[in-house]
């Protein structure tokens, strides 16, 4: 697998993960030092996420979440207890509020 494709496997996870919800994607220049890419590599594997539709660039040359992929709602599952114990209580109560 070519480097531009572990680069863009490993950002389309992290996006899909939600780990760019609260920060910026990486810059070029960041990924290529965060991965030990050449910024050209790292410009290859953010235009293979454009052309797939998980990014945008924008106008000020950032690249961002494309609104379909950040408008996904993160589902979660609560378990409850197989047993009941004094702790239980106090959770049910925390999470119920």
């Amino acid at each position: 697998m070519a480097k531009s494709d572990q680069i863009a496997s490993l950002l389309a996870r992290r996006i899909l993960h939600g780990d760019y919800t609260q920060r910026e994607i990486p810059t070029e220049v960041a990924l290529a030092a965060e991965t030990g890419a050449s910024r050209p590599t790292a410009r290859k594997a953010i235009q293979k996420l454009i052309d797939d539709g998980l990014v945008v660039r924008a106008s000020n040359g950032r690249v961002q979440m494309a609104e379909d992929v950040s408008r996904r709602r993160l589902q979660v599952c609560l378990l409850g207890p197989a047993f009941v114990s004094g702790n239980s209580a106090r959770a049910r109560v925390t999470l119920d509020h």
